[in-house]
């Protein structure tokens, strides 16, 4: 799966009953728009660069700066708009946990 909008190119490059894993491409520039993915997942940075998070309204929450290996870990209710304010193209991995959200779903279904 390729899924591509201005400036920000996102390949699945695995996915299995625990884990989906991503790479995102963004160019210069380029802002991911608002968005959320109601999966907890770990972001790694892959080069360097700076990354800006903004909230719903545009509002700055977060200058990033990324150095390969840099990680960060997100929970599955996080959401924001991203916008890589380097001078080049920033590459990153995105590990989503897929076993949380069973663990949730299942946790749920439990009565005491």
């Amino acid at each position: 799966m390729v899924e591509s909008r201005s400036g920000v190119m996102i390949t699945k490059l695995f996915e299995n009953d625990s884990v989906r894993v991503e790479k995102i491409a963004l160019k210069a520039g380029a802002r991911t728009g608002f968005h959320g993915d109601g999966i907890p997942y770990t972001m790694i940075a892959c080069t360097p660069g700076r990354t800006v998070r903004f909230d719903e309204q545009g509002k700055f929450l977060e200058l990033l700066y990324l150095e390969p290996g840099l990680q960060w870990r997100r929970s599955a209710s996080f959401a924001h708009d991203v916008m890589n304010v380097s001078d080049g193209d920033v590459f990153m991995l995105k590990v989503f946990d897929k076993r949380a959200v069973r663990k949730k779903k299942a946790s749920r279904g439990k009565r005491p």
